[in-house]
């Protein structure tokens, strides 16, 4: 349904003629129509152009493509994430000094070109090719945002061929002989293996300094500069690989609560990270039914009628689950409503019954195998053999971001890259209290509960040390 590609903050500031909408708008038309709105005052066509659409793609082109005349027909916070690209910083621009930014953008658009990956460098050669104009397709947001920030790639419509993508003519004229290199191809694909290294690296701890990231990263043979990893950060962010929390802090795409990982992460100032596997950048087909109990339990979900991309949707939810510190209860929740739906629905299905019957059993198993972030890339099993406390040791409910950081941003406060664990988050951890042993002068019996909150015995827990 297009109704669901809509996206908030973007204004038309020159609206096209009626005649001008692109012919998707007939189907969304024809879509809203289908729906039963009842008698809500809905205007589909204002609707589309305000919402679905960008300003950029909204405007007709007349047949100019320079760099200025594509910046004019943005709004303001689209100009701002352009002018931020080149000068990296959130400062203000000036909407009437739109040739100074063109001239930067300009300027800086041949280094850029080299930065990028394979998805944004083949988007924008394939508009070269097209002489810098190439009829619209169905291209990812993030790309088509991605090389627009970049002052690379912009749309609009252009009379007779409706909604395209365009090359500014200025980066057409100085920098098309280039985009078409052999070695530029051959960038693209050098920053495909970095950042492909980088995501499978955060895939074991989940957070990482840059500091922690580039030496994670030679250790399994991908030699990286920190230089390197700047330079491809809006290309790593756009296309999901690892997302900036700090200037020197990133973690994994699916690394939600972050600040939790990482509180937890110090909490264990004894545990070294994991080791990384010598193969882990090897390319690996079985994904992750090389681990043994993975295996099984996709036997499982597959003699039970599972269809195939779901059964490695549900590998990932489990693998995700155990990641991010869930317990084998709260996975086996997640697989409920993934394979039963809505939990109001009453109606049982067999199939699903019989799925769901034999998913527990596989799953302490499965948990044993997977690397969980918080112990830093161990497994839970190979924490334990280190003698170290594998269940959580710090209270998740303190990192709402609501309640406990308010506006306040996490980690707005220096790293110390001088660390042995990487980062200095003392001010993450809970007070004193809640996380040191008792003191000699604590009247507590070595049989009754750690007042650490472990759940165990202070004798098995905090009183080993006495």
């Amino acid at each position: 349904m297009l109704i669901s590609k809509a996206r908030k903050g973007f204004w038309i500031l020159k609206r096209p003629e009626k005649d001008s909408l692109p012919d998707e708008f007939d189907l969304f038309d024809q879509d809203v129509d289908d729906q039963d709105l009842g008698d809500a005052d809905w205007d589909a066509e204002n609707f589309y152009r305000e919402v679905l659409m960008p300003a950029s793609m909204l405007r007709k082109l007349d047949g100019r493509v320079d760099m200025v005349y594509l910046l004019e027909g943005l709004d303001y916070e689209e100009l701002a994430a352009i002018a931020a690209s080149v000068t990296g910083e959130d400062d203000e621009v000036d909407p009437e000094d739109l040739p100074g930014l063109a001239h930067k953008l300009v300027a800086a658009a041949g280094v850029r070109i080299s930065h990028l990956d394979s998805l944004a460098y083949n988007l924008l050669s394939r508009t070269v090719r097209s002489e810098g104009v190439l009829a619209e397709e169905s291209s990812d947001e993030e790309t088509l945002e991605l090389l627009r920030h970049l002052g690379l790639l912009f749309s609009g419509i252009l009379e007779a061929q409706g909604l395209v993508l365009v090359v500014p003519a200025e980066i057409m004229q100085r920098y098309g002989e280039q985009i078409l290199s052999a070695e530029a191809r051959q960038s693209a694909e050098r920053n495909d293996r970095i950042l492909s290294a980088c995501l499978s690296v955060l895939d074991y701890y989940g957070v990482l300094s840059i500091k922690g990231l580039l030496e994670k990263l030679e250790s399994v043979g991908c030699k990286v500069t920190a230089e390197q990893l700047d330079q491809l950060s809006w290309v790593a962010q756009a296309h999901g690989y690892m997302y900036y929390i700090d200037v020197d802090v990133v973690r994994h795409p699916g690394a939600d609560e972050f600040e939790w990982i990482l509180a937890e992460q110090k909490a264990r100032p004894k545990l070294p990270y994991a080791k990384l596997p010598a193969d882990l950048l090897a390319e690996n087909p079985a994904g992750l039914t090389k681990r043994p109990a993975y295996a099984a339990f996709a036997e499982h979900l597959l003699r039970n009628g599972t269809a195939d991309d779901d059964v490695t949707l549900m590998l990932e939810t489990v693998d995700g689950g155990f990641k991010n510190g869930q317990n084998p209860v709260g996975v086996l929740e997640e697989l409920t409503l993934f394979i039963c739906g809505d939990p109001e629905d009453e109606e049982e299905d067999e199939e699903d019954n019989a799925v769901l019957a034999g998913a527990y059993a596989f799953l302490d198993r499965m948990l044993d195998e997977t690397p969980v972030w918080y112990l830093k890339g161990h497994t839970p099993a190979a924490a334990e053999r280190r003698g170290v406390e594998v269940e959580p040791l710090v209270d998740r409910d303190m990192f709402d971001d609501d309640e406990f950081f308010g506006d306040e941003y996490p980690l707005d406060e220096p790293l110390d890259d001088d660390d042995d664990d990487f980062m200095d988050l003392d001010y993450l951890l809970p007070s004193q209290e809640a996380d040191s042993p008792p003191s000699k002068t604590s009247k507590v019996g070595r049989n009754d509960p750690c007042p650490c909150g472990s759940g165990k015995k202070y004798k098995k827990c905090c009183g080993k040390a006495e």
